[in-house]
C-alpha cells in the first residue's frame, strides 16, 4: 500500500508540473487566432510564453484575421530564440498612408523548457514588398521599462531585410508594442520579432527524472528487505 502511495505521489507531482505548461504555439496561424489564445493564458514555444496579444487597426482596413503569424525558432548552441513573423494574407489591398500596431507579452515559462531562465535581447526585422523609390516602411518597437525603443526603417527599393536589436538586458517578462507606418500595404512583406536567451540545463526535467529514480530505488530497496 505504501509503495502505491509513494508512486502515486510521484506521478501526481509530475502531472501537476506538466499540466502547468500552456499549450504549444501553432507554427502557422493568424494574429486573430493568437488573440483568441489570451483567455487560455497564451501559448508556449520552447522556454517562452506568448500572451496578451492585441491589434490596433489604426487607419488600416486590415483585420487581425488577415494578418498571418508564423512561429520563428532561431537556436544556436547555448542560445534559444523564439518569436513571430507577421505578414499579409490575401485581402490586404494597396491602401496608402496606413498606420497600425500590434502588441503582446513574452514571459519565461516557469516549467523551464529548453533551460531558459531569462531573456537578454530582442531583434526586430522588416522586409519590403513591392520595389519603391522611397523609404516607406517604419516599425517602432517600444518594450518594457529599461529597454530603449528602437525604430526599424526600410527603403523598399529592394526586398532586403533591415533589422534593429536592443541592448542586452535580463528580464523574465517583456511587454512589446510595435507601431507601423506604411506608405502602401503592398510595400510590407514581413515583420519579424525574436526574443533571445541563454540556455542552461533544464532543472525541472532533472527534478522529475531524479524524483522518479529516487522513488524507484526506494521501492526496490523496500522490496529487497521484504
Amino acid at each position: 500500500m505504501k509503495r502505491l502511495l509513494l508512486l502515486s505521489t510521484i506521478l501526481m507531482a509530475a502531472a501537476a508540473v506538466l499540466s502547468a505548461t500552456p499549450l504549444p504555439c501553432v507554427a502557422s496561424t493568424t494574429l486573430g487566432a493568437l488573440i483568441a489564445t489570451n483567455g487560455a493564458g497564451g501559448c508556449t514555444s520552447q522556454g517562452l510564453i506568448f500572451s496578451n496579444f492585441a491589434y490596433t487597426q489604426g487607419t488600416s482596413s486590415v483585420t487581425a484575421a488577415k494578418v498571418l503569424a508564423t512561429l520563428v525558432i532561431d537556436d544556436t548552441p547555448g542560445q534559444t530564440g523564439d518569436g513571430w513573423t507577421f505578414g499579409p494574407s490575401s485581402g490586404w489591398g494597396s491602401s496608402t498612408s496606413v498606420t497600425f500596431g500590434l502588441s503582446f507579452t513574452v514571459t519565461v515559462n516557469p516549467v523551464q523548457h529548453s533551460g531558459v531562465t531569462s531573456m537578454n535581447q530582442t531583434v526586430d526585422q522588416i522586409f519590403a514588398g513591392a520595389a519603391r523609390s522611397t523609404n516607406n516602411v517604419t516599425a517602432t518597437d517600444t518594450e518594457s521599462a529599461g529597454i530603449t525603443p528602437h525604430p526599424v526603417s526600410l527603403s523598399a527599393t529592394t526586398g532586403a531585410g533591415m533589422f534593429g536589436q536592443t541592448d542586452m538586458y535580463t528580464l523574465n517578462t517583456v511587454s512589446t508594442s510595435t507601431n507601423f507606418s506604411v506608405a502602401s500595404l503592398k510595400d510590407l512583406n514581413q515583420y519579424r520579432q525574436v526574443f533571445y536567451s541563454t540556455s542552461v540545463p533544464e532543472p525541472v526535467t532533472f527534478l522529475l527524472i531524479g524524483s522518479g529514480l529516487i522513488g524507484l530505488a526506494f521501492l526496490r530497496r523496500r522490496s529487497q528487505k521484504s
